[in-house]
């Protein structure tokens, strides 16, 4: 978490400190914060929590009034299932960086439509605990990270000249495993991508 945390950073201030080379109108940084939904449905899960609050950190280069280049950091939250097998439990935080394309369709003076792509980083720390055979508490930890595709769709309102507000929801394609404790024993977890899904209301500032 700390290696993405220090990539965002860089991303970010790289944003904020570009030159005004030719092609570059501008840029802008923000804040986003909402809830994320996992899709997910763990074969025998007597229980999901597939909700949890998110929140990200971004900044773009404007390149015209109609097309940016966006790099973020978003803590995805985090999902849980229990088991009735073992009195098993599982629970899995999931992060991301990206950059987008970001397409830009004004309305009026004061509104556009914004439309996102591009690829996304992603890391997935997951734990469990059961009971074994023998009746023992038993838990067990694994991470992963991999780089797959984002794409996203939001409004944006510039209340003045410097500061805006957005409402976004973005999709995070094909994340990490869903932990899945199927042997208290030996501590495996079953592999299966999914989707996140993220709706955020956010400030920025642009300069």
């Amino acid at each position: 978490m700390r290696t993405l945390l220090r990539y965002a950073a860089v991303a970010v201030l790289l944003a904020l400190t570009a030159p005004a080379t030719a092609g570059i109108t501008g840029g802008y940084a923000g804040l986003g914060y909402g809830q994320s939904y996992y899709d997910l449905a763990p074969p025998g899960a007597v229980s999901v929590d597939d909700r949890d609050s998110a929140w990200k950190l971004f900044g773009g280069i404007n390149f015209s009034q109609y097309f940016a280049v966006e790099f973020g950091y978003a803590d995805l939250g985090r999902s849980s299932s229990s088991f009735s097998n073992n009195s098993a439990s599982t629970r899995v935080d999931s992060q991301a960086l990206y950059a987008l394309a970001v397409g830009r369709l004004g309305i009026g003076e004061r509104f556009a439509v914004l439309f996102k792509g591009g690829p996304a980083w992603w890391d997935v720390e997951a734990s469990a605990s059961a009971v074994d055979s023998g009746g023992t508490p038993v838990s067990r930890s694994k991470s992963d990270n991999g780089l797959n595709g984002m794409l996203g769709i939001g409004f944006e309102f510039s209340a003045t000249k410097r500061f805006g507000v957005r409402i976004e929801w973005e999709r995070f394609f094909g994340v990490g495993f869903q932990a899945e404790f199927v042997n208290p024993a030996t501590g495996d977890f079953t592999s299966v991508s999914r989707d996140i899904d993220f709706a955020s209301v956010g400030l920025t500032y642009s300069f």
